[in-house]
């Protein structure tokens, strides 16, 4: 006999499942080679053998080779094995890992199919394709690493693989096909790489336990509206400069229904920060994972999954209900700082804003009760500090007082216009407080709180403007001193009228 097809060889396999010798062209030790022993043909299923690795003459192994071979639980190729075929390892149901040594490039269809008791596969850097049916049923596998270099993975490749916890696709692949992940009813979470393109028809589907998934492309992939098929809601998480795009993608399919678009946080030491721009390498200081205490110097760049990123923000409430910070120092590389940043930092003392600052949003220090100094770099553009108090560059803006200053009294610079929202909100050692004459605005909630005001002087000839809140908690029957010739106009005045002891400017009372 010279040759067999390999269909042949498949059919026998299958009727002699207890037959413990094979004697196909030539026999080594009851295995089926081919003359010179290059390609394993079959190994016989009925053996009674739990291991195996082929000889070191082996460069191929053969269709089905060890189809059925319900003894084994462990196989490892050697490195001289470069190929192999279908259905090689299909309804070993003993077997529990293999190793796949390093220069195969593929792992054909069905290859491990219902190989329920497979916990462990090692893959090979060098692997580029995963065919059809792969590891379908592998139904004991948790978990499975994809070399990088993987571009193309087969339908149904991982089909009910029912322990399959979670998933990172490799970087270089494009599309996931159809069916690959159905029915891994224990699958989580899903990390599809920046490359993909596409997810086809019922990708995903019956992944019952499916929650989140990431998805690192810019442009929004194409989606199969039935890519997702008996999934609950998931959460999916993109860079936050393609938040737009993804909205606007998906807002008039049927797959909306399935997705809560949310920003991709990553942590470092403790922060969370989101990638801002992909391109220009941004980052923004989000939140944290591990709550900062006493003094903390935030890094200038930070490295990200091996990419390092320059942190421009400080976003929002990223800080807030920190109790134990005493202390932040700003790097030189943010240039904004966004609404209630450091909110309810009760213990925090001081804060340094460098001179790359020029956007601050409000509430940035609500409720710091312990705050006694803000100090702002000389070379700032935008703002100032003067006696630790925050003002905009031309100190015509107060936008804040620090809640812990040991004064009691405070009179405004007289470049000052306006009052920011909530600028001496909870001050608690303030008594005394004078207004100057150009003052026309003063923000929400600005003297919230300050429970100690005995006395309060306005210069300004016309009634500031009161926004929603100003004197909240402030005792209304404190005198308040205003011009002679505005008295009348203080006591119609929305806001002020509210005062009861109102009286004119003497000589003594300022």
């Amino acid at each position: 006999m010279t040759a067999i097809r390999k269909s042949r060889l498949q059919y026998i396999h299958f009727q002699c499942l207890t037959i413990k010798t094979t004697k196909i062209g030539y026999s080594n030790d009851r295995f089926g080679f081919n003359k010179d022993k290059t390609i394993l043909l079959c190994y016989p299923a009925g053996k009674p053998d739990t291991a195996y690795t082929p000889p070191a003459s082996v460069r191929e192994i053969g269709n089905s080779a060890f189809e059925g071979c319900n003894r084994l639980a462990q196989v490892t190729l050697p490195n001289t094995v470069k190929s192999t075929g279908t259905r090689v390892f299909y309804g070993c149901s003993a077997l529990t890992q293999v190793n796949i040594c390093n220069g195969i490039t593929r792992i054909e269809g069905h290859s491990f199919h219902n190989c329920t008791a497979l916990t462990q596969v090692n893959l090979p850097e060098s692997l580029t394709f995963i065919g059809s049916n792969a590891f379908t049923g592998c139904t004991a596998l948790t978990q499975l690493t994809l070399p990088n270099a993987v571009n193309n993975i087969g339908s149904y490749a991982f089909a009910h693989c029912t322990a399959l916890t979670q998933v990172n696709l490799p970087e270089s692949l494009t599309k996931v096909q159809f069916n690959c992940f159905e029915g891994c009813s224990a699958l989580t979470k899903v990390d599809i790489p920046q490359n993909v393109t596409n997810i086809e028809s019922d990708c995903f589907k019956n992944c019952t336990a499916l929650t989140e998934m990431t998805i690192r492309a810019i442009v929004p992939p194409a989606i199969k509206t039935d890519a997702f098929r008996g999934c609950p809601r998931i959460s999916v998480y993109v860079f936050a400069e393609a938040i737009a795009a993804y909205e606007n993608s998906y807002e008039h399919t049927d797959i909306w229904f399935h997705f809560d678009l949310q920003t991709i946080l990553c942590t470092v030491y403790g922060l969370k920060y989101e990638i801002t721009d992909t391109k220009a390498k941004t980052a923004r200081l989000a939140g944290y994972e591990i709550e900062p205490a006493g003094k903390l110097d935030m890094a200038d760049t930070i490295n990200i999954e091996g990419t390092t990123y320059t942190l421009t923000i400080i976003g929002k409430t990223a800080l807030a209900f920190c109790p134990d910070l005493t202390e932040v120092s700003i790097p030189a590389s943010v240039t904004s700082i966004e609404n209630a940043a450091f909110y309810k930092c009760i213990s925090l003392r001081q804060v340094d804003i460098p001179h790359s600052v020029t956007h601050i949003e409000e509430q940035l220090f609500t409720y710091c009760y312990a705050l006694t100094h803000i100090h702002v770099d000389n070379g700032n553009t935008a703002f100032c500090s003067v006696d630790g108090i925050l003002f905009n560059k031309g100190q015509t803006t107060l936008l804040r007082y620090p809640a812990g200053k040991a004064e009691t009294a405070y009179i405004l610079p007289e470049s000052v216009t306006r009052i920011d929202m909530e600028a001496f909100g909870h001050v608690a050692a303030l008594t005394q407080v004078c207004i100057g004459s150009r003052v026309t605005h003063i923000g929400r909630f600005a003297f919230s709180g300050c429970t100690a005001l005995r006395q309060l002087t306005v210069l300004a000839p016309v009634p500031p403007m009161l926004e929603k809140g100003v004197f909240n908690k402030v005792n209304r029957g404190i005198p308040v001193y205003v011009p002679a010739t505005a008295l009348e106009a203080y006591r119609a005045a929305e806001g002020w009228k509210e005062f009861t002891n109102l009286q004119a400017i003497s000589d003594t009372s300022a």
